[in-house]
């Protein structure tokens, strides 16, 4: 949805808009023309800045309405936990090498282009990303695996270097969490991977004993026509299924050992922060509250300027 949301607001700011700027620039000339293309900005900027700000009153909004559960108590569905963060592999930030459970990273380029204002340069990005690694957060009451594909970290920047002068120059930045760190995790509680793989597994390997036991396979053939039909087939996948179902339950395992908090729809917030919940809720609060209002007066002035040019 977001996919589809962002470029219709675009295409209804610019698509009017550039029709105005040609109409303008046949009339009134270059000038004009330039006016009304910094309006059309400001409206484009002005939508932009409300559906951003609205995101981080959103997010805001939901670690508000959910409270933080020990992570012994976790319950299916979205979920915030508390913890101290343990590494399940070995994992380094790509630049400084540094130990740690998650990170992100941006690589940039210090490129010049001219334009009829002159000589213009500005930082590009050419490569950026995000640990995919899983790994746990604990408290005094247990530990709960972390999925963090599509996590959205909350973090200070804790590496930044460049290298080279002028145009080419590139710089290094990363942010990340460290083994032992204490975090604020929300996001989807569920089956982690691992278990919905490992449980797969067994049941194929479970199906291919089965199918080398002629015993076992003369059995299955319950209307015994010297064949196991797909109705008998499915029968016996249940039978297996229901089996190793019966096994997980003796077993005297952690209850969470299967479990993980991952990413839900696109509506959920998947969050990861070095900060505490008060701290990440008082952030949102502000980059909704400027972004809103921003976008807000953005849009009203470029507008104002439209109405004021074509409305006699």
């Amino acid at each position: 949805m977001k996919r589809i949301i962002k470029p219709a607001l675009f295409a209804l700011a610019v698509l009017p808009g550039s029709a105005v700027v040609a109409h303008s620039v046949s009339i009134g000339g270059k000038a004009d023309g330039n006016l009304l293309m910094m309006a059309l900005g400001a409206i484009a900027g002005g939508i932009f800045l409300f559906y951003r700000g609205w995101g981080y009153f959103h997010r805001k909004k939901c670690i508000e309405d959910i409270p933080t559960s020990k992570i012994r108590s976790v319950a299916m569905g979205v979920v915030e936990v508390n913890g101290k963060t343990l590494p399940k592999h070995e994992l380094k930030t790509p630049y400084s090498q540094t130990d740690c459970v998650i990170y992100k990273y941006l690589k940039e380029k210090y490129v010049c282009h001219h334009t009829s204002r002159g000589r213009q340069c500005s930082w590009k990005k050419i490569d950026d990303g995000t640990s995919v690694m899983p790994f746990y957060v604990n408290d005094d009451t247990g530990r709960v695996l972390v999925e963090p594909l599509n996590i959205e970290i909350h973090a200070d920047r804790r590496y930044h270097t460049k290298t080279g002068h002028g145009e080419g120059a590139l710089r290094f930045s990363e942010w990340f969490i460290m083994p032992r760190e204490t975090v604020y995790v929300m996001g989807r509680a569920g089956k982690s991977d691992d278990a919905r793989s490992g449980k797969k597994m067994k049941l194929l390997a479970r199906l291919e004993e089965l199918k080398k036991n002629k015993e076992a396979m003369a059995h299955c053939d319950t209307n015994k026509d010297g064949t196991v039909d797909s109705m008998e087939w499915e029968i016996a996948m249940q039978q297996i299924t229901g089996e190793l179902e019966r096994e997980e339950l003796q077993k005297p395992v952690d209850g969470l050992a299967d479990v993980s908090i991952s990413c839900g729809n696109e509506n959920e917030p998947f969050i990861i922060s070095d900060k505490s919940e008060k701290e990440l809720v008082g952030s949102l609060r502000i980059k909704s509250v400027f972004a809103i209002s921003g976008g807000t007066l953005l849009f009203l002035a470029g507008t104002f300027y439209i109405i004021l040019k074509f409305g006699n």
